[in-house]
């Protein structure tokens, strides 16, 4: 994305402000001078925790569906999903995407975990009020 942002700046552009928390996957690898603005408020979230949570859902969800000991994992940036009879690799983003809107849409190459993925009315909780 970073590269995507500068290629479509004015040349004379120096300096671009972007603010991310200082653990996100977007400043992975960026040949870039970051600095660190500790004024904003972000939410540190532990992927071994959020693995551990979103694992007992799947696998609630994928046990409906056939999906004998579905295991959910991280791959580099990727969420893989496993089960007995196959598995299915997703980006974070397309991950993020059916996690919020659903998979109704999903391309055929993922179309084994459609239903792991239901339609949902709204995006944030109730407890993500501020």
């Amino acid at each position: 994305m970073v590269p995507l942002v500068l290629s479509l700046l004015d040349p004379q552009i120096k300096t671009v402000r972007c603010l991310l928390p200082m653990n996100h996957f977007i400043l992975k690898d960026v040949p870039y001078d970051i600095e660190e603005n500790r004024e904003g408020m972000w939410k540190i979230i532990d992927q071994d925790e959020v693995l551990q949570q979103f694992q007992s859902v799947f696998e609630k969800r994928g046990s409906h569906l056939g999906m004998d000991h579905l295991q959910l994992s991280f791959l580099g940036d990727s969420w893989l999903f496993s089960w007995e009879n196959g598995n299915t690799e997703l980006k974070q983003s397309e991950f993020l995407h059916y996690l919020m809107r659903g998979a109704d849409e999903i391309p055929d190459r993922h179309s084994m975990i459609k239903e792991l993925f239901p339609e949902s009315s709204y995006i944030f909780w109730s407890k993500d009020r501020f």
